[in-house]
């Protein structure tokens, strides 16, 4: 059976950093050239935004709307995006991130049974066994169990081959791309498990911000009271553990996640180079030691096609050219520099005691 299926972002415009807003270029244009005769993209928008923006997507079609901000913003600014995921009329929500692109049409996505919902494996386990045991004892019941190994421990397992990579303790999805169920029941749920779970820990010694800060939890109970759950194929949020991985052909890759844009450059293209040499091609240097030179050949080429798409997405779409009308904002490239050559490397040195001193901090709490 076909379903009317929707492609839907929630944009927050009143961040002080302009990335979204580049990203949201990259996504409609990809989304023109590649799912236009498939799909509506909706575009909702927290906040005022800025007029060339809308000029940019009234262009290609793109239907935006102002909304107001989700009920949990003050506890989660991620939580604006379940705005997008509550919908009364009938259609399937594809629900996707600003950091996505489009490389396939999504023609499959509109057979799968519009009661299902779908997500991706997490590229990192962030909620530890314990939170979860506090979690499921609060609500009375648990997530989904699972075995899927999380992307960032199977990219370690390639890198270190005496590392025994750790499985999810159960259903743990990226948010980047997720296929809803129809109705308004799911995203209603998720709302409110990101309440009451960010309520639980707000004053406890297990407190993180996976667990009062994201939305991730709260959808994976959503999940959970939900009950009926497949997981999305990779091909569907491909990001870039998965390129260096090698998972797919060009040809099967229907949606990419950018995670990672930097903020620091003016320009579309910029922000692309960026990403390439500061994510996507540091990432590969890591596990091109444990590979052939045709399975590195091989690997490089995919990575450098989708490279060539991105720029060429820029040039047909002039997206350049409409970056240049967006704001430009001084305090936040300041901010990045900062955390570029400040507080990244003082992370890096002292996190890990950091790290094992709030471990200990919490151990004897817990203990009292």
């Amino acid at each position: 059976m076909n379903h009317s299926l929707c492609v839907r972002t929630v944009i927050d415009a009143r961040a002080r950093t302009t990335k979204y807003l580049y990203q949201v270029l990259l996504l409609a244009a990809s989304w023109h050239k590649h799912v236009r005769h498939n799909a509506p993209l909706e575009v909702m928008i927290v906040g005022e935004p800025p007029e060339a923006l809308c000029r940019f997507l009234e262009s290609l079609g793109v239907f935006w709307t102002t909304v107001d901000p989700d009920p949990n913003d003050a506890i989660s600014k991620t939580s604006n995006t379940i705005v997008g995921a509550v919908d009364t009329v009938g259609r399937r929500i594809l629900l996707v991130d600003n950091d996505v692109m489009f490389w396939g049409d999504l023609s499959e996505l509109m057979h799968v049974d519009g009661n299902l919902c779908q997500g991706s494996v997490a590229g990192a386990i962030r909620v530890a066994d314990a939170q979860w045991k506090v979690i499921s004892e609060h609500l009375g019941f648990s997530p989904l169990p699972s075995s899927l190994i999380p992307l960032g421990q199977r990219t370690r397992a390639v890198v270190n081959v005496d590392y025994q990579p750790k499985a999810l303790s159960n259903v743990y999805v990226n948010g980047g791309v997720l296929l809803l169920p129809e109705g308004d029941r799911f995203g209603i749920a998720w709302r409110r498990y990101v309440r009451e779970i960010a309520e639980l820990f707000e004053r406890h010694a297990l407190r993180t911000k996976s667990v009062y800060g994201s939305n991730m939890a709260g959808l994976a109970m959503a999940i959970a009271d939900h009950g009926r759950f497949e997981w999305l194929d990779l091909r569907y949020n491909y990001r870039a553990d998965c390129f260096v991985l090698g998972l797919e052909s060009p040809e099967q890759i229907e949606i990419v996640h950018l995670t990672g844009f930097d903020d620091s450059h003016r320009s579309v293209t910029k922000r692309i180079e960026a990403y390439w040499q500061g994510k996507m091609m540091k990432r590969f240097g890591k596990v091109k030691p444990a590979l052939t030179r045709e399975e590195q050949e091989r690997r490089l080429a995919i990575i450098d096609e989708f490279r060539q798409e991105l720029l060429s997405l820029v040039r047909e779409y002039d997206l350049d050219g409409w970056g240049e009308q967006l704001p430009k904002n001084i305090g936040h490239l300041w901010e990045t520099k900062m955390y570029a050559n400040v507080f990244r490397p003082l992370k890096a040195t002292y996190g890990m005691v950091l790290g094992s001193m709030a471990n200990v901090r919490r151990r004897l709490r817990s203990a009292a």
